[in-house]
């Protein structure tokens, strides 16, 4: 072989791996674009004009507390949490979208249950699908990238980052304390006719 035919063949090798290497780069960035802006996308998804019906939003996340603390709440437990989820959207609108879709995803697990939403559906399906949510782990990449899979994974994905935000509110209502047999605020003074009434209102 000639020096020039070696030559062609080194720079026809080099030429070969300049192309592979600009594929695989451009592969890289395009997959890099996708998981980037596939998160908007899906949000994009949820969004629509007017404001959300909240109501039963308020309803479904007020029962997913109860199941995550494993509590059966009473009418009057679900109106306090329902009053709290309304108040910190007051205090930040941008959360009702959140807490829509949130609970969208809830009520369509509990479909896949066979029940009409998550709020109507036994202890034990609640149960289920939030220790579904519970096993995701929101600092995993495995998690991150499932998110963008599908609008359902992404908003349970939305739902385990939620999951602090809810139990603080939850721990800081009345329903534990009432949940441990309290009729208000432990420290909290009542009305003072609760002394003339027999047995022990505030235990």
């Amino acid at each position: 072989m000639s020096e020039s035919d070696s030559k062609l063949l080194i720079d026809g090798a080099a030429d070969a791996t300049r192309r592979r290497v600009l594929v695989v780069a451009t592969a890289a960035g395009l997959a890099t674009a996708a998981i980037a802006l596939t998160p908007a996308v899906i949000r994009n998804r949820f969004k629509g004009p007017g404001t959300p019906d909240l109501a039963p939003a308020f309803n479904t996340l007020s029962w997913f507390m109860g199941t995550l603390f494993g509590h059966a709440l009473s009418d009057q437990d679900v109106e306090e949490l329902r009053g709290r989820l309304s108040y910190t959207v007051d205090q930040d609108p941008s959360r009702a979208r959140a807490y829509v879709s949130v609970s969208r995803e809830l009520d369509r697990l509990a479909h896949s249950f066979g029940s009409n939403s998550f709020a109507a559906t036994d202890d034990a399906r609640r149960t289920a699908i939030v220790l579904q949510i519970m096993q995701i782990d929101p600092a995993s990449l495995r998690a991150r990238l499932l998110a963008h899979l599908s609008p359902e994974r992404y908003q349970r994905y939305r739902a385990r980052l939620m999951l602090p935000a809810l139990t603080w509110l939850y721990r800081h209502s009345g329903v534990p304390w009432r949940a441990r047999g309290y009729t208000r605020w432990p420290g909290i003074p009542g009305s003072w006719r609760e002394y003339l009434k027999p047995g022990n209102a505030y235990p």
